[in-house]
């Protein structure tokens, strides 16, 4: 049972059969494959779905957008960052196509692609 007393004008937590574990705190191995691996579809799942063209031109489209907060957020934090992150990417899209910015063109692009098959992967997988 723990039980929480006033020491020194401040409440601490006492309890007198807790053993404190060193290693509760201590990071997982730095391993970069390990958490990438269970985040995301590998790169040929995208590669396949996007097969689809239906897919491939929603995913260059203002469809293939991903907000930050889901369509469910009603919040007005949630829809203002939505907004935000929004004009970023077309003032991203803007900014690139006036530098002719292929790279960057291309990054973006191909970030909205692998973002909305991730999408539509994780959909389908739910249902």
């Amino acid at each position: 049972m723990i039980k929480f007393i006033y020491k020194n004008g401040r409440l601490e937590m006492y309890n007198s059969n807790w053993k404190d574990n060193p290693n509760r705190v201590n990071p997982p191995d730095d391993d970069d494959d390990l958490f990438e691996a269970e985040m995301q579809p590998s790169h040929l799942k995208i590669v396949e779905t996007i097969q689809d063209p239906l897919i491939l031109w929603e995913a260059l489209s203002y469809d293939g957008f991903i907000p930050p907060f889901s369509n469910d957020s009603r919040g007005f934090f949630e829809q203002r960052q939505n907004i935000i992150a929004q004009e970023h990417l077309e003032s991203s899209l803007m900014q690139a196509v006036a530098d002719k910015d292929f790279k960057a063109l291309g990054e973006i692009m191909f970030d909205q692609i692998c973002g909305y098959a991730e999408s539509v992967i994780d959909f389908r997988e739910r249902r």
